[in-house]
């Protein structure tokens, strides 16, 4: 009786331990999937809506979509701390290259404009970047329901900034049909108070240094968990 008591005993602990783990792994996995989508080597986490990719963090332009630019500076000014900046000239263009979704390079001098018509090969790439900057101009016409995405950038100097936009909306120019638009514009000086209903901002920030995740750290817990049952199954 007694050496049955014992192995019940075994078993219940063994058991609690499988758990442990089974809900570490469901927690870990669940929280992945639930908030980071990954393409071309960007990465979108829908709980803050940053977008990580080539050195940098942005966030989502639709976080900022119709403000002024004063309200930003103010806003920039006051997450100082957290390192958020205007994106330079430079670093948009980066970004429009990185997804290449169009054959010709974007041009990284401040003084250049550039707008491209996007063909159909490139059209998944158009709108899965549309998704990870977010979606400013919203657009239903009579051919359909089309997406954009434009924002501000930072010029060389303070007082004058760019403009940036991308949208699957069709168009026909000099006879052939496109799929889409893109345009990375050189500096204007706007207004302090200049706003719009579809621009935001191309916030960006220097990635953070690497610290210890969440799931690592409830992993570390069940770890302990599970040597303390073992140390008591041994007993």
């Amino acid at each position: 009786m007694l050496i049955d008591t014992q192995l019940k005993k075994t078993d219940l602990r063994g058991n609690s331990v499988k758990k442990l783990v089974a809900l570490f792994l469901a927690l870990s996995c669940g929280a992945a999937q639930a908030s980071l989508i990954e393409y071309n080597d960007y990465t979108l986490d829908t709980d803050t809506a940053i977008v990580t990719g080539g050195g940098l963090e942005w966030l989502q332009w639709s976080e900022t979509k119709g403000l002024s630019i004063a309200e930003v500076m103010a806003a920039t000014s006051s997450y100082a701390t957290d390192g958020w900046r205007l994106a330079y000239k430079s670093e948009m263009a980066a970004l429009f290259n990185d997804w290449q979704f169009t054959d010709t390079l974007w041009d990284e001098q401040a003084s250049s404009r550039q707008r491209l018509h996007l063909t159909s090969p490139y059209e998944a790439r158009v709108n899965t970047l549309i998704s990870f900057i977010g979606v400013t101009d919203p657009r239903t016409l009579l051919s359909g329901t089309y997406e954009g995405s434009s924002a501000i950038f930072q010029g060389l100097v303070d007082g004058v900034y760019g403009q940036a936009f991308v949208t699957n909306m069709p168009t026909n120019h000099n006879g052939v049909e496109y799929t889409g638009t893109a345009f990375l514009g050189n500096e204007h000086v706007f207004n302090i108070d200049y706003s719009s209903s579809i621009y935001g901002f191309a916030l960006v920030r220097d990635l953070p240094s690497v610290s210890v995740p969440e799931p690592a750290s409830l992993g570390l817990l069940v770890v302990g968990l599970a040597g303390i049952a073992f140390k008591h199954r041994k007993n």
